[in-house]
């Protein structure tokens, strides 16, 4: 057996007392911006119906049949607006989101996820079924990697730079505390 005594310094508990100042965020930045590459990123507009809880297979058929006369209607008429009008659907988009997270008013959505980043500029797709509902996507925009402004990546580098300080002052404050044990003892 053993009995075991110990003090713990999280850096956590020392980050609400950090300040950076705005010259080292600059600084940290400039050194580092490669590590702020943000990813190619798309908007898409979309139609859909979502999938209630308990859905019956004839439901799913009705919403498939549905969505699939939207999709002819939007082949010879490609302007989403007055489809949308036409069936009483609303048009959503999703903001911009990369391949690297959950899509915004979606979720993770692997089917959504593939179809979205195929799609060129304005091109809609067929319905496409997901485990939530059925959708028609529409890329509205696109962004391709870019290096963001300081002012875009300041609350990252600041986070980052709280972190490595509070990393080291606990770090600090264990040394002593181990210090004072070793006399101690």
């Amino acid at each position: 057996r053993l009995k075991l005594s110990y003090f713990l310094f999280t850096p956590s508990q020392f980050e609400k007392n950090i300040t950076i100042d705005a010259i080292d965020i600059k600084d940290y930045f400039e050194q580092h911006k490669e590590d702020f590459k943000k990813p190619p990123s798309i908007n898409i507009q979309y139609l859909g119906i979502d999938f209630s809880s308990k859905l019956e297979p004839q439901e799913k058929r009705t919403i498939k049949d549905k969505l699939n006369e939207v999709y002819e209607e939007l082949k010879n008429n490609p302007d989403f607006e007055k489809a949308a009008l036409k069936f009483s659907l609303p048009i959503k988009e999703t903001g911009f989101f990369s391949q690297e997270g959950p899509i915004p008013t979606i979720g993770w959505s692997n089917e959504f996820l593939k179809t979205a980043f195929r799609l060129k500029l304005h091109e809609i797709c067929p319905p496409l079924e997901t485990p939530k509902g059925i959708y028609i996507l529409k890329l509205k925009e696109k962004k391709d990697s870019y290096i963001p402004t300081l002012a875009e990546a300041e609350p990252d580098v600041k986070k980052i730079l709280t972190s490595k300080k509070a990393i080291e002052i606990a770090g600090a404050k264990a040394k002593k505390a181990l210090e004072k044990i070793k006399k101690i003892y």
